[in-house]
């Protein structure tokens, strides 16, 4: 049996009110690795405390289920061996819109991770392909 009040991974959103604010930001902190620096929890860290109306941090514990709101920025750290699922809903009828807006964060937000938005080129592709 799990004990409930472990944290599996902690969670950074950035709301998308604050975007244009706070990518300078993650600029310089990407750059002070080379640019090839991945951001870490210490930076996540400082950014909420230094923005705390931009930033939300949550502790996800065993059995929790995170919802992360349409155009918010997240990052997650994991904290124990665990398994965790994901996926998008979107209405057909948003689906072009939701492609625009991945398309502008994606090419402005530098890829850092091995599973950064993995199938978002494919997706990507096949939707500019089908216009």
């Amino acid at each position: 049996m799990t004990d409930g009040n472990v944290v599996v991974a902690t969670w950074y959103f950035l709301n998308p009110l604050f975007f244009s604010t706070i990518l300078p930001i993650l600029r310089s902190l990407q750059n002070a690795f080379g640019g090839k620096g991945k951001l870490r929890e210490e930076d996540c860290e400082y950014l909420v405390k230094m923005h705390p109306n931009a930033f939300i941090r949550l502790d996800q514990r065993v059995g929790y289920l995170v919802y992360v709101p349409p155009g918010w920025m997240h990052t997650v750290f994991t904290k124990a061996p665990c398994l965790k699922m994901a996926w998008d809903f979107v209405l057909p009828q948003h689906l072009p819109l939701y492609m625009a807006s991945w398309l502008g964060i994606a090419t402005k937000v530098p890829n850092t991770s091995d599973d950064y938005m993995a199938t978002m080129p494919l997706l990507v592709k096949h939707a500019l392909s089908a216009e």
